[in-house]
């Protein structure tokens, strides 16, 4: 219990005595109230602190098992937002009720975000997979496909405000640009060298 408190159950406590003793019912009324309520505050401080501590422990112990734990960070950021929202609107704390709900949807969104970048690049592998089948010419579809996947990358960087993923989400898609860029010019000079030795075949018979 921090002193303010302590100073804040002692104030409606004195109040309420002092109610008590002059028999001023409304000043009595007025401590007891004060007390209460600082005693609230310092209930739900501590259970707040008590429902940190154990959200703490099981991100740990889910950390050491679960390779995928961004998804465990987002739902531990979710409950620890509830937590803040909740204590906040039981002790009359806005500025902390408002400061939960705010952490509470960032990792919501960070939570969509990553499962919509997951579904997306499992259809574009299965769209990958389909076209490989039936064209031999992979390269560039494999080119198209990263170029897509670097672009989804950056927006989710963009939207969860994760600057290395929307960084690396650019480099991959310049990469593969370039990387398509490189096979059309060696595509095109393959074919003019084809067409002059066609030509040329066709002079000397």
């Amino acid at each position: 219990m921090s002193l303010e408190e302590k100073l804040e159950q002692a104030k409606g406590s004195v109040k309420e005595g002092v109610g008590e003793l002059t028999g001023d019912e409304k000043l009595e009324k007025e401590g007891t109230a004060e007390k209460v309520i600082a005693k609230v505050k310092e209930v739900a401080k501590d259970a707040k602190d008590i429902v940190e501590g154990a959200i703490d422990g099981v991100k740990n112990a889910v950390k050491k098992d679960d390779e995928n734990t961004d998804q465990v960070d987002d739902k531990v950021d979710q409950a620890k937002g509830s937590v803040k929202e909740g204590v906040g609107e039981l002790t009359g704390d806005e500025k902390l009720e408002k400061e939960g709900t705010a952490e509470k949807v960032i990792a919501k969104v960070k939570e969509v975000a990553k499962d919509a970048k997951d579904i997306v690049e499992g259809a574009i592998d299965g769209v990958k997979n389909a076209v490989k089948k039936d064209d031999e010419n992979t390269d560039q579809v494999d080119d198209k496909v990263d170029q897509v996947k670097g672009s989804i990358k950056e927006g989710v960087g963009k939207l969860t405000g994760d600057e290395k993923t929307e960084k690396e989400g650019t480099a991959e898609k310049v990469i593969a640009k370039v990387k398509e860029v490189a096979r059309d010019a060696k595509d095109a000079v393959e074919g003019a060298v084809d067409g002059v030795k066609n030509a040329v075949k066709k002079d000397e018979e």
